[in-house]
Order: structure tokens, then sequence, then C-alpha cells
């Protein structure tokens, strides 16, 4: 970044916290106890973590961020009885909020646009977990200002949990040690002198059971509404054997004998109605399989940044400030389902401004498309701070 950039970085960022200390929308997000929380920033010029900071009111925290204009602005999700002292272990841990990051990686050439929707979708999953698994109610949703979203659970019940704990939390949601005896319970069933066989199916009664049996009551119903070649297709892709062990190709004759039991049978609204089945060795291997595979399903689990959520010292980005990486505002989120950061996040205006750009790109912001050439573009500022803060452009000097 050349200084003509960063003197209009800071003048651009110094002018939001001028006038944010004022914005009782943003006095709400700042965090409870906040005099008992270490405090660190990235200032512009000089990019380097400063922390250990502490301050005793509102005051004294909007004087110092006016006189060193932040890049990146962190609080601690711990609280302490010394949040000033350097020394890690002389501040007297008192608890710490449980925090969830999720971010999502640019690979293969995957768009902003699209990164950020699949942290979304993440977070949406995580949100309902949160709150029917584990019971948890204080639960504040954020987007970073990056590539992806904070979750901020403050409920009395996590805030003394020590990383050992928090790991645990983090196992069962993402289903690090979850397999088919987790979700399904199998007896064999024997009829009089051992003559009649066969197998008793029931799911697990845990959230995890209940997911899955839901995924594969979902997929024999599909399974049974179509044509008889696409479910044969299907079930093939299975790769079922008659046999216990599972082998790589299925004939068509038993794909085409599966398919017909289902459309049959009325094993679906069995299992939708009693949340168990009772089928023979044949149908195990079809059930089993199943399992598997959406075992294997990413959209079943959920995906975090896990050292962030067992630090129990972390320092996160304050809602309400700048992402020093975008130029968009970390922002509280009060309704999931209708954000879109590429619209709601952006603070700064839309009056156009030179600006040279060292590649050829392409964003979509506030509903509008901006193809970016390398060289001289006229784009609106809030266009123009995200390509400097991503290194993309600078000002012409």
């Amino acid at each position: 970044m050349n200084e003509v950039s960063t003197i209009y970085l800071i003048r651009k960022f110094n002018e939001y916290y001028t006038n944010l200390f004022k914005n009782k929308n943003f006095l709400s997000c700042i965090p409870p106890s906040f005099n008992e929380r270490e405090w660190g920033f990235i200032p512009i010029r000089y990019k380097r973590m400063w922390r250990h900071l502490s301050f005793q009111n509102l005051g004294e925290m909007e004087k110092f961020f006016l006189k060193n204009t932040p890049l990146h602005l962190y609080y601690s999700s711990a609280y302490y009885e010394h949040p000033d002292i350097k020394k890690m272990s002389e501040k007297g841990w008192k608890g710490a909020d449980l925090i969830f990051d999720i971010d999502m990686d640019i690979e293969n050439d995957l768009k902003y646009e699209k990164m950020l929707l699949l942290a979304k979708d993440e977070v949406i999953k995580l949100y309902d977990i949160l709150k029917s698994d584990f019971g948890l109610n204080d639960i504040q949703i954020v987007f970073s200002g990056g590539r992806g979203y904070h979750i901020h659970v403050r409920d009395r019940s996590v805030l003394k949990l020590k990383s050992e704990e928090r790991r645990e939390m983090i196992d069962s949601l993402s289903a690090n040690s979850l397999n088919i005896d987790n979700v399904l319970k199998k007896r064999e069933v024997v009829g009089d002198y051992g003559i009649e066989r066969g197998y008793y199916y029931e799911m697990v009664d845990s959230s995890w059971g209940e997911r899955v049996w839901s995924s594969v009551v979902t997929f024999l119903d599909e399974i049974r509404n179509m044509s008889e070649n696409d479910a044969i297709k299907k079930i093939k892709e299975l790769k079922i054997g008659k046999r216990d062990k599972f082998v790589k190709d299925l004939s068509k004759k038993d794909a085409l004998e599966m398919y017909q039991m289902l459309k049959k049978s009325n094993i679906v609204e069995l299992m939708k109605k009693d949340r168990k089945i009772t089928t023979d060795k044949f149908f195990k291997n079809l059930m089993e399989r199943i399992v598997e595979n959406e075992l294997n399903m990413l959209p079943i689990k959920i995906n975090t940044d896990n050292p962030v959520t067992t630090d129990i010292k972390r320092l996160i980005r304050l809602p309400g400030s700048l992402h020093g990486g975008t130029g968009f505002q970390a922002k509280l989120v009060d309704n999931i389902d209708n954000f879109d950061p590429l619209n709601d996040a952006i603070v700064f205006s839309d009056e156009n401004k030179k600006i040279i750009s060292i590649v050829d790109t392409d964003i979509s912001m506030k509903d509008n498309k901006y193809k970016i050439r390398k060289g001289e573009n006229k784009l609106p500022e809030f266009v123009c701070l995200f390509l400097i803060c991503r290194g993309l452009a600078y000002l012409e000097d």
C-alpha cells in the first residue's frame, strides 16, 4: 500500500470511528463486562498487534481509538481480574464466552460471493443445533467482515467451560467420532427354533440419531418415487452386496428387487411413525450402506475453526468495528436468513473515485456487479476501499 492509500485509509476509518461511538446500535455491540476484557488492535500504519489494553469506561475507549485508528479491533472472549497485565498466567481468568468461527477458504476459483453463501449455510446449521441440542439461548451471530461469521455464546452454563470441555462440544458438532453404532441400533431377531431370521433396526435416541434417521427415510422415500431405471441406478451407486461385506458392484437384478420391495411395502411409513423397522438380511445391507453414506456427507456436519472455540483466552473481532482486510463492518446479525453481507455490511459511500487496480477481477456488491480491469478504474468508494484493503489496488500519487 503506498503512502497516499495509507493516508486515505486512515482518514476514512477515522471518520467511521468518530461517528461510531455516538451510534446507539454500536453501543449495544460492546460486550458485557467490557472492563474485565483484554482489548487489542492493529493500527493501520504499523500493522502490529497491540494488546493487553483495558478500559474502565466507554469515554476512555473512544478517546483511545480516535487517537489510534484501528485497522482491526479485538476484545477477549475471556473475563479477567486484571485484563491489562501482560503475563497471561497473572491476569486472573474468570471465565470466557464460547466462540465459534466459521470461515470458508477460497479454493478452486470459488467466488467471494459463493464463499459467503456457504458460510451462511454453516451458521444456520450451527445456530439451530446450539439451540435445539445444547439448549443455549444467549447467542449472537456476527458477520466477521471477512470470509465468514462468528457466533458468540454467553449462556452462564458455558462461561466456566475449560478447553477440554469445549473440545468435546466440537467433536459432537463436527461428528468426528460418529459411526453407525451411534445412530442405528441393530438386533438380530430369531423366530421359533431358529428357522426365521431377520434384523430389527431402531433409531438411536440422540440428535445425530434423529438427523441421520431422517436422512435415511428421505433417501428411501425418494428411491421408491423414482422411475424404475433411475431407482436402479441410484441403488447401484451405493455398491451393496448380498453378503455382509459390501462389494464393488450390485447386480441390476438385486437393485430391482430392492426397489420393488420399497414400492410394495410400507417400510417408509413405519420408519416415519415408529423410528424402527424390521427387515431381512437382504435389506439390512441397504439400510447400513445408506447410513454409512449419510455419515460421510458434509451437509450433516458442522465445519468450524476448532482452535478458536477451544481457546479460552481468544481475542475476537469487535462487532461494529471495521475489518481491515475488506473495509466491511463486522456486523451484528439480527436475521441471518435475510442478511446479505455484500449489502448490509457496507458502510462507505457510493461516490465514484479513481483507483489503480493491479489485477483483473470482479465483485458483486450492493446489487451491482463491478468488473475491475488492471489499470485505472472509476468505482464507488466502498469498492475502492475493498480493493485497497485487499491489497489489489492503490490510489495514484
